[in-house]
Parts: structure tokens; C-alpha cells; sequence
């Protein structure tokens, strides 16, 4: 099924003349989980404040479930597509966890036994029940993040877009925040999301979109993405270090890749499957 169908789409914000996205076309199915790529400026978060409607096109068309977005009354779309910004703080403005991550359910006048449902359900799914009580203030920026993420939750979304949703955090927060989203996208949510951070997304996806220049320069498999030098050079991406390891291995005993891994556990397998007996080079 597909949830998201852009058309031609464009857009430029008010007293500017430059396009910021210039005749977008994209698809997204239901059950996908999607990563844009591409440099500052490229025009990714405006594409994704498309998909709430917090941007409308100049020109062009987005159907949202077969109908034009625009004909979609603003709760719909604010229930149906969640949306978390880059930074927790410009999302979450209650005192306590439990206070934020209601305040979806309480404005759309459900039960009180359903709210605590919602709140119960969402605040586990991302690790941060025990946390219920405690005042946003005292929290983490990590874990401002999650409570971000089950306030959208709460609303229980069939799509949800992330804003750079690792950025600012430690290497270890940022797998840990992307491990959650692997689970909303098992459990059957559409995932979108931008980030700079591409040292583990092959973890997580096999669909990339890059950008450059307000255009969709890409859309496809991330094996392919990285084989081709010049969208590289265009978006500004850089190979992941595990593949750039395993690139300079492999350039130094002379043997040729076809496919450059880009997950760890493939680089290992790649490694001990051509090197099969302990070796030492004595290349001088």
C-alpha cells in the first residue's frame, strides 16, 4: 500500500526567490523505512514538513491514503503522521513525562483508561516507563528524546518523520535511539528520517534518499548509493568507516572489491571468507 505519493512537487518560502524543492516525486510504501541524506541547506527538513502539512507546495501535489493531503482536516493529519523535530526541546513543553506524552490522547477526548493506556504503552516502547513521575527538567538530552518520541507515540501514528533524530547525542544514545525506531518500523509504523550520521544505517534500511540542491538526486538501494561516486561527491556523503577500512585493506594486498560492505558483521565475514589462513604481508 502506498501511504505518500508526491507530484511535481515545489516549494520556496515567502520573499524568496530561490526554490528551496524543486519538482519533487517520490513514493512511500506502508511499512518502509526510509532515510534522506544529504548536506545542510540540501532542502530535507523542509521536504519532511511536507508530510504534516506544517509546509504546503507553491506548486505540484501530495496525496496522503490515496487523497490529496490538503483535504485533510488538521487533527487527521496531525494523528496519522507524527512528527518529531530535530531538538526534544521544541517539542516537549510540559512539567512531568507523563504530563507531555498525554497531552495527544487528552486533546482527543478519549477515556481516561485509554490515555493511561497510551501513556503506559508509549513510554514503555521506548524504555522510559520508570520515568512517568519525573520532571522534564531533570532528564537527559537522550532521554528528552524518547519522551519526545513516545508523545508521538501516544497518538499512535501510522507514519512517523524524524528530524536528525541522533543528532547531539553520544554514539551509544544514537544506537540506542536507533534500535527504537527499528522497533516502531517492525511493528508495522512507516519511518522517515533525515540524519547526517551514516555510520550505521545499512543497520537499518535498505532504502536511501539523498538530496542536493532541493532535488532528489537518489532513491534506492544503499549498496548501490555507495557505488556511485559522483551522487556521493554531489551530496557530500562520506563512505561509513567500517567500509572505508575494509576499502584500504583491501587497495593495500591488491585485490579488487565488487561490493564495499557496509555493516560490520558483513566486513568480518568478508575478511575471514578471503583471508581464510593467518597471514603476515611482508610488502616492502
Amino acid at each position: 500500500m502506498t501511504q505518500f505519493i508526491f507530484k511535481n512537487v515545489w516549494f520556496k518560502y515567502d520573499n524568496e526567490h530561490d526554490w528551496v524543492l524543486k519538482d519533487i516525486n517520490l513514493e512511500i510504501r506502508k511499512g518502509e523505512f526510509v532515510i534522506i541524506l544529504g548536506h545542510n541547506g540540501c532542502g530535507k527538513t523542509t521536504l519532511l514538513k511536507h508530510f504534516n502539512r506544517l509546509l504546503k507546495p507553491n506548486k505540484g501535489e501530495i496525496l496522503f491514503e490515496g487523497r490529496d493531503l490538503k483535504s485533510y482536516k488538521d487533527f487527521e493529519v496531525f494523528s496519522k503522521v507524527g512528527f518529531l523535530f530535530q531538538d526534544p526541546n521544541d517539542q516537549i513543553f510540559a512539567t512531568t513525562v507523563e504530563e507531555d506524552v498525554s497531552f495527544g490522547p487528552l486533546n482527543m477526548g478519549l477515556s481516561p483508561e485509554e490515555i493511561e493506556e497510551r501513556v503506559v504503552e508509549s513510554l514503555s516502547l521506548v524504555g522510559m516507563l520508570e520515568y512517568r513521575k519525573a520532571k522534564i527538567h531533570e532528564l537527559s538530552y537522550g532521554q528528552k528524546q524518547r519522551v519526545a518520541i513516545a508523545g508521538v507515540l501516544a497518538n499512535k501514528p501510522s507514519i512517523i518523520v524524524f528530524d536528525e533524530p541522533t543528532s547531539s547525542l553520544d554514539p551509544a544514545t544514537q544506537i540506542e535511539v536507533m534500535d527504537i525506531l527499528k522497533r516502531l518500523n517492525e511493528s508495522g509504523i512507516t519511518v522517515i528520517m533525515t540524519t547526517h550520521d551514516i555510520e550505521y544505517i545499512a543497520e537499518y534500511t535498505e532504502r536511501i534518499i539523498t538530496m542536493a540542491n532541493g532535488m532528489i538526486i537518489y532513491d534506492g538501494d544503499i549498496k548501490e548509493l555507495f557505488s556511485k561516486d559522483e551522487i556521493i561527491n554531489s551530496s557530500r556523503l562520506r563512505l561509513p568507516k567500517v567500509a572505508v577500512l575494509v576499502k584500504k585493506i583491501f587497495e593495500y594486498y591488491g585485490i579488487k572489491l565488487d561490493n564495499i560492505p557496509l555493516k560490520v558483521d558483513e566486513a568480518m565475514e568478508l575478511i575471514k571468507n578471503t583471508f581464510k589462513e593467518p597471514f603476515i604481508h611482508t610488502h616492502s
